[in-house]
């Protein structure tokens, strides 16, 4: 089956009356928001998703479960950035804006370039996070996980992003397929240049691996270290995802996660 003709159909039938634009993005949100159920379970979530849902007939209201399976389906045969495949597919993408998701096969190749001595970095800390800071449809963290994997390395276990974007619809497609995938990650809406956090959300690779554990027990460990007044706190060479999402009333953000 062809996937992406198959998702860009359904879509089309839908936008007859609602616009392609619109039915994308409604059912990025929609997934994302039934995906985040799973682990993180809220009212307000719940009551979001219905007031999206309901906004369409009856009759239309299955076709976004069949989104999500065409979603899962083309996952499964090939892990890649479909969304941002079928994004473009749809002419959705926005010149004005300068919105292009790059080609998956470029992002493989600059996944190959950048990890470099992978396996030692590995070997030594026990796993890599990454920071995405303009992370699109999620193409540039799919490519490294699919690159840990080519390597032998389980991605679960071994490998950590935080990604993030200012445009909302961009997070929700990154938070589906590396939830679908699960690949460990944080994915934040906000704008990174303004140290923003609109809002965060956790993969389920960030549950379905030792993460919570991992960074409790670094938290302990810099605690203890900052006590004792002869030895400097531990230096970070990269910032990371907090276990739970930071208060929204202040400052937040890749650059300023407190580990």
């Amino acid at each position: 089956m062809d996937h992406k003709k198959e998702f860009c159909k359904v879509v089309g039938q839908l936008a007859g009356k609602y616009g392609r634009h619109e039915v994308f993005t409604d059912f990025c949100e929609a997934a994302a928001l039934s995906l985040r159920q799973t682990f993180e379970r809220s009212e307000k979530n719940e009551r979001a998703y219905l007031d999206l849902i309901n906004r369409y007939e009856p009759g239309e209201q299955p076709r976004f479960a069949e989104l999500l399976a065409l979603t899962v389906e083309a996952l499964t045969e090939q892990p890649r950035d479909f969304l941002g495949e079928c994004f473009h597919e749809l002419e959705l993408h926005n010149s004005f804006k300068g919105q292009y998701f790059s080609p998956f096969p470029l992002c493989r190749m600059m996944a190959r370039l950048t990890f470099s001595g992978l396996e030692e970095q590995i070997q030594r800390r026990g796993y890599i996070e990454l920071n995405e800071p303009t992370c699109g449809s999620g193409g540039m963290v799919i490519a490294a996980a699919e690159e840990f994997k080519a390597r032998g390395l389980n991605p679960v276990n071994t490998l950590f992003a935080v990604a993030q974007d200012i445009d909302r619809k961009c997070c929700n497609m990154a938070y589906i397929q590396l939830s679908l995938l699960a690949i460990p990650a944080a994915v934040i809406w906000g704008n990174t240049l303004l140290v923003e956090c609109r809002e965060q959300w956790l993969t389920a690779g960030y549950f379905l691996g030792p993460w919570a554990e991992r960074f409790r027990w670094r938290r302990l460990i810099r605690a203890v270290s900052n006590l004792a007044p002869d030895k400097p706190p531990e230096k970070e060479s990269a910032p990371a995802a907090p276990v739970a999402p930071p208060p929204l009333d202040g400052p937040a953000g890749q650059l300023l996660f407190n580990f």
